[in-house]
């Protein structure tokens, strides 16, 4: 069985495709499910925020027990856990039970994420590593908007029905990870309890790398932290106002978002893909944070669905290339021989980011929609600042 089984980056691409649209079909209908339930409007982000919660506790636990077991059973092992709180969220009907699925969800969303990076890292050259973290970041891309399509619809017709799509094709994609793709690492380790718990506890990973990691790394996760902060309040606020404040059904969320993706896949195969290659991608990347804050601030002086919805455009295209441009200086610059560990703590920072913009959003968007979409500009800024300090001190990724 093992002979037939491949390392094909491009049969890993085209199974995470798949992993990744069933996985965003639950999006575009949350809004309406929250409305549905006649919960507060700080749902939308207490949710999100729960699952961000467990992924950054868990992923340098999942990076590290990858490198130890492989990606692959770590990857199969978190779509059925993930397909497990996905059902739960499709019963829940109070604020408590939704959190609890969520929390469940996010713990094995982190194995997921985690092990996506790494395998790309395990079986790609030093060379080619930015160019393929760029061409999964734009396809996932893809898939998310497809998946919003897809769930959109799917939605209108029955939420449970698409749920029950949801949890099918997680397992399934689990699955076929299993029966298709080969892991790269065949070191077997028997763990045990004390150092699985130690090893999942991600304030240690973060003071063991304290020790390890150099200062530019560190000042890198800085700007990770805050751009991912404005990114996510920015688009879990989107989700929700469009409903909230404009009427608009699941159906023309997940058209939306699959305009924004179709967009961000085009700029990202081209023009993104263009400035890996000529450039040295700092300058590049302190502009497209610049324009994230400013798009980001300029939404909130809008009036009318029009308006917003065309700012809206603006914002997504600039932040699908901030995703993939900071992703390819994650994927060049990670330690030789630990890229699952790296890769974890790497994931942690951005959870921690979705975990601050979903819940804080989510918070200050009944003391006024427009907020969380202030809230956003704010931290696009600090993330651009931050890098700016970088560029003029000249001690951008210098060990």
């Amino acid at each position: 069985m093992n002979r037939r089984k491949t390392t094909s980056l491009k049969w890993f691409f085209a199974l995470i495709v798949f992993e990744m649209i069933v996985a965003n079909l639950a999006h575009p209908s949350t809004p309406t499910l929250i409305k549905q339930l006649s919960l507060p409007a700080y749902t939308f982000g207490s949710a999100f925020a729960a699952m961000s919660f467990t992924n950054f506790l868990f992923s340098p636990f999942w990076g590290a027990l990858s490198d130890q077991i492989g990606r692959i059973r770590i990857y199969i092992v978190c779509c059925i856990g993930y397909a497990l709180g996905q059902f739960l969220f499709g019963q829940s009907l109070t604020l408590t039970n939704i959190i609890l699925a969520r929390l469940i969800s996010g713990f094995f969303i982190g194995g997921i994420n985690v092990t996506q990076l790494t395998y790309v890292l395990d079986v790609s050259p030093q060379d080619k590593r930015g160019i393929n973290l760029t061409i999964e970041a734009a396809i996932l891309t893809m898939a998310s908007a497809i998946g919003y399509l897809i769930g959109g619809f799917i939605g209108e017709v029955s939420i449970p029905l698409m749920f029950g799509v949801q949890v099918i094709g997680l397992v399934t994609a689990g699955l076929l990870m299993g029966l298709i793709m080969k892991d790269p690492l065949l070191t077997e380790r028997h763990w045990r309890w004390k150092e699985l718990i130690k090893t999942s506890n991600p304030f240690a990973a973060f003071s063991t790398a304290l020790n390890k990691l150099s200062i530019w790394l560190w000042l890198f996760f800085a700007v990770v932290l805050f751009a991912t902060f404005g990114s996510t309040a920015y688009e879990q606020s989107f989700n929700y106002f469009i409903r909230d404040q404009f009427d608009f059904s699941s159906s023309y969320n997940g058209l939306l978002k699959a305009g924004f993706g179709i967009m961000g896949l085009i700029i990202n195969s081209t023009f993104s893909i263009w400035i890996i290659r000529n450039t040295q991608l700092k300058w590049p990347l302190f502009l497209t944070l610049f324009g994230c804050f400013f798009f980001a601030g300029l939404v909130t002086i809008t009036i009318g669905a029009l308006p917003f919805v065309i700012i809206s455009v603006a914002f997504f295209a600039l932040n699908s290339i901030y995703l993939v441009l900071i992703q390819a200086l994650a994927g060049k610059e990670n330690p030789p021989g630990k890229s699952g560990s790296f890769m974890g703590l790497y994931n942690s920072v951005k959870a921690l980011g979705m975990i601050f913009g979903s819940l804080i959003a989510g918070l200050i968007y009944a003391q006024g929609p427009m907020r969380s979409f202030m809230l956003a500009s704010g931290m696009f800024g600090l993330s651009a600042i931050a890098l700016g300090i970088i560029i003029f001190q000249n001690k951008f990724f210098k060990k």
